[in-house]
């Protein structure tokens, strides 16, 4: 998603794909956990899965800081001793029209500051025995170096670098690599490379392709993830 020197972040896509009344394909996705990797810790996140949309206790299921699970609850706020990544719940059940969304802040110090909202998906696209509860994503503030890569990174390098951004560059972000948006090795149309470049071996490595991240491969084995093992984007 979000590959720099000092921080790399990847997400978790979950979804499906149907096929219209009018015999046309719909993939619906949304992000349901996010690795933050930095030179000395990581930190994963991941929204629960329920049938029902309701709030429940929170949208959050499980908050791991360098293999150490914990709760936060809403004003609450937890990084490490020296600093380099906080994570932040502001608001809980906040009103977002028929919906509630929890808020949090991940800040990773003179790097990137990320406000996430929770939510379950609204309208039709629910299912029965899941209604989608996933992050959507602000950036708030970046220092982000001009060798940033990844899907968001190069999003916002062009954004903020429009004159070196390739011609005819997309600058709409849409969190899903589909293949027609990746055109040719220089990024014609939109990002370089292929989807597969993309493709991270676990939530909290950095062994895409693009990967600017200065310790590549690091892992946490503390962290078991069950069977979230594939779906992993930079």
């Amino acid at each position: 998603m979000l590959s720099d020197s000092n921080v790399h972040v990847n997400m978790y896509l979950d979804g499906f794909t149907e096929t219209s009344a009018k015999g046309v394909k719909e993939t619906h996705s949304w992000i349901k956990g996010l690795g933050f990797i930095t030179p000395g810790h990581k930190l994963a996140l991941f929204a629960k899965t329920s049938a029902s949309p309701s709030r429940n206790g929170g949208y959050m299921k499980r908050i791991v800081l360098d293999g150490r699970e914990f709760n936060l609850t809403e004003g609450t706020k937890y990084g490490t001793a020296d600093g380099e990544i906080e994570i932040e719940f502001d608001e809980a059940g906040r009103k977002e029209g028929d919906e509630e969304t929890d808020v949090y802040t991940v800040t990773v110090r003179d790097t990137i500051k990320i406000l996430l909202r929770m939510r379950p998906e609204i309208g039709g696209v629910r299912r029965p025995d899941d209604s989608f509860i996933h992050f959507s994503m602000e950036i708030l503030d970046e220092q982000l170096s001009t060798r940033t890569h990844g899907i968001l990174g190069q999003t916002l390098y062009n954004l903020n670098n429009p004159e070196a951004a390739p011609t005819g560059y997309d600058v709409e972000y849409s969190g899903v690599v589909w293949a027609w948006q990746v055109v040719g090795a220089d990024a014609e149309n939109y990002i370089q490379g292929n989807p597969s470049d993309y493709v991270t071996s676990h939530l909290l490595t950095s062994d895409c392709r693009f990967s600017r991240f200065s310790r590549r491969g690091l892992f946490h084995s503390a962290l078991s993830l069950g069977c979230w093992r594939k779906g992993f984007v930079c």
